[in-house]
């Protein structure tokens, strides 16, 4: 049977090695990192406190999506756009109108939001009315569905 030889100074090398690279690490730790400047309520569309009289903001996303096998009976999963834009009004109030698009059903809706804020606290209500315009034509099916809705919203940080 061989015996490995150990050689005692060879772990005292690695524990030097290793400790040295710890400290050298634990300074970086110690650097000033730079103020954080973001401001979320200068950069967010659906943040709840009131927009600037006379200011605009647009906003758009794209993501896949399933409707509910319920509605169009069949699994289909597509594109879902949503443009959302905001226009700021005098006295905390504003403009708002929603379009959400999706290869079986639309809607666009528009509505007035009086939002305010209280230091870290932000609030917004209002009152949507939104026009629904859906359809589903394959498979046998001639579905067509139009609508008019109406949402009470509230929000808050």
């Amino acid at each position: 049977m061989q015996q490995k030889n150990h050689n005692p100074g060879s772990s005292k090398q690695v524990i030097m090695i290793l400790l040295i690279l710890l400290f050298m690490q634990a300074g970086h730790c110690q650097d000033n990192a730079e103020k954080d400047t973001f401001d979320i309520q200068g950069h967010t569309l659906r943040f709840p406190d009131n927009l600037k009289p006379w200011r605009f903001r647009i906003g758009a996303g794209l993501l896949v999506a399933q409707p509910p096998m319920g509605i169009i009976e069949t699994s289909l999963q597509a594109p879902m756009v949503n443009v959302n834009m905001r226009f700021g009004l005098p006295w905390k109030f504003s403009l708002a109108c929603d379009l959400t698009t999706i290869v079986v059903s639309n809607q666009l809706s528009f509505g007035v939001r009086f939002g305010t804020g209280f230091g870290n606290f932000a609030l917004s209500a209002g009152w949507d009315f939104a026009w629904v315009y859906g359809q589903y034509r394959a498979d046998g099916f001639n579905n067509v569905t139009k609508a008019w809705l109406y949402y009470p919203k509230i929000h808050n940080r």
